[in-house]
């Protein structure tokens, strides 16, 4: 006799395809070694060896940075300018290393996130398009402008030449990553925005569905969270000081350098931004989803003239106990616009700090 057909195929889930996609797309380029099969992330043992390859790469990236700043440094560059290169290097070639060993020891949160994202879509259905659109948006300019950047540094010193081409790897590393995030964001955040659109619709028995939803919503973003807290962390905290220091570097060598020195610096800055942009942008989108479905089953429950809301048990808890979607850097600080605001003005203030104290910090060393 024949066995009976399997009912429940990972394969035809949108949430597992989504995600296998991009745990391939972060081997290729080599900061991930898991992969998902039977609706479980599992550790590849063979394909852990190329990521392991290029982070030792970037690991000795970061030790030559360290030597060529410290013990050979450009004569014609200024001493601000040469750590600040250095830091910059750092951190490209840092982060990738960063978003490896988390997602590694988040092994069983990212299980629990996609079998919650799964179970939404066995009650919701799925109806998220998910594209590239922020990657390109930062990405193509950004390559574009550390490509000519690397046939400057080619002229001078093959090495540093061959340096930037992995740096603008690294770059894309980091920025695959951060992607990803907005990626599972986006799809919490429309998932709230459908139950947003349903509540309006059901009776007493369908609103027990729309409440386990939003629940199990939730509790997917404390998941990423702690998948994604330490990442963010760090992201926030290094792009805002390369934004600032850029920024810096742009104010103090205008007039200084050539007009293709220039586009690079601005090219960076505009990928700085673009990060930071994408990482408050999308936690801060799915907060305010999660805050306008509050609002508006608390309309609903003041407008309900036959008491079908009120009375319902989930709704009243989940009312009483103000449960909204909130994104954290670890817990050190939340994730949103308001946060962002305080971010910038100390970014502001830390370039104001840096103007007054520079001086000729970025131009040629003064003459004694």
């Amino acid at each position: 006799m024949a066995k009976a057909p399997v009912t429940l195929k990972f394969a035809n889930f949108q949430t597992d395809n989504i995600f296998s996609k991009w745990f391939r797309i972060l081997t290729y380029v080599g900061c991930n070694s898991l992969y998902l099969k039977d609706g479980i992330v599992r550790w590849s043992r063979i394909g852990h060896v190329y990521p392991m390859l290029t982070l030792l790469l970037n690991a000795l990236l970061i030790v030559y940075s360290i030597y060529k700043t410290v013990f050979d440094p450009p004569r014609r560059e200024s001493f601000l300018l040469r750590y600040l290169k250095c830091f910059q290097n750092i951190v490209f070639y840092l982060l990738p290393i960063l978003f490896y060993v988390f997602m590694h020891f988040k092994v069983n949160n990212w299980n629990r996130l996609i079998e919650l994202l799964r179970n939404v879509e066995i009650l919701f259905g799925f109806r998220t398009k998910v594209r590239l659109e922020l990657f390109l948006l930062a990405a193509a300019p950004t390559i574009i402008g550390a490509t000519v950047e690397m046939f400057i540094f080619f002229e001078r010193v093959v090495l540093e030449g061959f340096m930037e081409i992995y740096t603008i790897l690294s770059f894309v590393v980091s920025f695959f990553a951060i992607n990803f995030y907005y990626v599972i964001l986006k799809i919490i955040r429309q998932h709230f925005e459908r139950s947003k659109m349903k509540i309006s619709k059901l009776d007493h028995d369908l609103m027990n569905d729309v409440m386990k939803i939003v629940n199990t919503l939730l509790i997917a973003c404390s998941e990423v969270n702690a998948i994604y807290g330490p990442q963010i962390l760090v992201s926030l905290f290094c792009y805002f000081l390369l934004l600032t220091a850029e920024i810096y570097s742009i104010i103090c060598t205008a007039g200084k350098i050539t007009t293709t020195e220039s586009l690079i610096s601005f090219t960076w800055a505009y990928s700085y931004f673009i990060q930071i942009a994408v990482l408050i942008y999308s936690s801060a989108e799915a907060t305010k989803q999660a805050n306008e479905f509050n609002e508006t089953l608390y309309r609903m429950i003041m407008a309900d003239k036959n008491d079908v809301f009120s009375r319902n048990y989930k709704v009243n808890t989940h009312l009483a106990n103000q449960k909204t979607a909130v994104f954290t850097a670890c817990g050190w600080f939340t994730i949103d616009y308001t946060t962002s605001c305080s971010m910038i003005a100390t970014s502001a203030t830390y370039l104001i700090i840096l103007l007054q104290m520079g001086g000729t910090s970025l131009g040629e060393e003064p003459e004694e």
